[in-house]
């Protein structure tokens, strides 16, 4: 993007099924990571936990570039955002929100995807790790071919194909992870791989 548009200096990521609710709530960027999605209907208006900085946050290209990017290690939903939090923990930069009078979402209801760990395997220990990893897992280890580009009215339209970057397991990891059998199914078809189990 940044060779496309070489002077935006602001980035936000943003979940697809979150609406906002109040227009007063500006999509900027500042000295600081900003958490904009506080509260949303799913969880009944009420923050998760207090470091969760998931649903949406805008960061400068700067900051995004000092903390390396996002991890390369989750696919499908779960983990990446906590693993961006100890990013910006390592990097001593402190997040703030605006006020919860403003700072809500409508979470418009779908079926879940696949998480990027189940639940009985090791994505904390993963998250965990990320302030140790982040220099090395990120934007500087990230590999990708750039497959079309469109600009459209209200947006620019970049399709990828990601190459995975992960060390290989056999099968037998997953299996004494307790994978299911549908995870192992959805990895393989994907050309997933699998981390050390926690």
């Amino acid at each position: 993007a940044k060779i496309v548009f070489p002077n935006f200096d602001c980035v936000i990521f943003h979940d697809v099924d979150l609406l906002l609710e109040d227009d007063r709530h500006l999509y900027m960027c500042s000295s600081k990571p900003r958490h904009l999605t506080t509260l949303d209907s799913n969880n009944r208006y009420k923050l998760l936990y207090p470091n969760l900085i998931g649903g949406a946050l805008a960061l400068s290209t700067s900051m995004f570039e000092d903390l390396n990017g996002y991890s390369n290690r989750y696919y499908g939903w779960g983990g990446e955002d906590d693993d961006m939090r100890y990013r910006i923990t390592a990097r001593n930069y402190t997040y703030h929100r605006f006020d919860d009078s403003i700072s809500r979402y409508s979470m418009m209801y779908h079926k879940k995807g696949v998480q990027s760990f189940p639940t009985n395997w090791g994505a904390w220990s993963q998250v965990l790790k990320s302030n140790e990893t982040y220099g090395k897992d990120g934007l500087n280890s990230l590999e990708f071919k750039l497959e079309t580009m469109e600009l459209r009215p209200l947006y620019t339209w970049f399709y990828s194909f990601l190459k995975n970057t992960l060390t290989y397991f056999e099968d037998k990891i997953g299996k004494a992870c307790n994978l299911n059998s549908k995870t192992l199914d959805f990895a393989k078809e994907r050309n997933f791989t699998f981390l050390e189990c926690a």
